[in-house]
């Protein structure tokens, strides 16, 4: 497993980060808490349903957009794997990009629990 996975909740968001953007947007933080779980479902869905003939140019796009949000609300281990993900997708490495994904996606279901500890429920989808 790879070490920037979060291994528990704890280290799924630095709540330095988390709690300034929420003093700063104060009413408007819940909306990006909606967008990162809006953009991170669409991306798991699409690398779920990967195949060899899917398009690359998808491949390296999907890990970037992650990285945004991630980033933006300090789900630092997520973000970390996003970078190294699309890095590997941009060098054609499609095979070490997928399994860079997979521990992505456990990455997303620490930030999951740590934002639902916070009181935010991931819409049903």
């Amino acid at each position: 497993m790879n070490e920037l996975i979060a291994s528990d909740t704890e280290q799924a968001i630095d709540d330095t980060v988390f709690e300034n953007l929420r003093a700063v947007l104060k009413d408007n933080f819940d909306e990006v808490i909606f967008s990162v779980f809006e953009v991170a479902d669409g991306v798991f869905e699409t690398l779920d349903s990967w195949t060899d003939t899917s398009d690359m140019k998808e491949l390296v796009r999907l890990p970037h957009s992650l990285k945004s949000v991630s980033a933006t609300i300090g789900a630092n281990s997520l973000q970390e794997l996003s970078v190294s993900c699309e890095a590997l997708a941009k060098d054609g490495k499609v095979e070490q990009a997928m399994l860079i994904a997979q521990e992505m996606k456990q990455a997303y279901e620490a930030l999951i629990k740590a934002l639902e500890q916070r009181g935010y429920q991931r819409p049903s989808t």
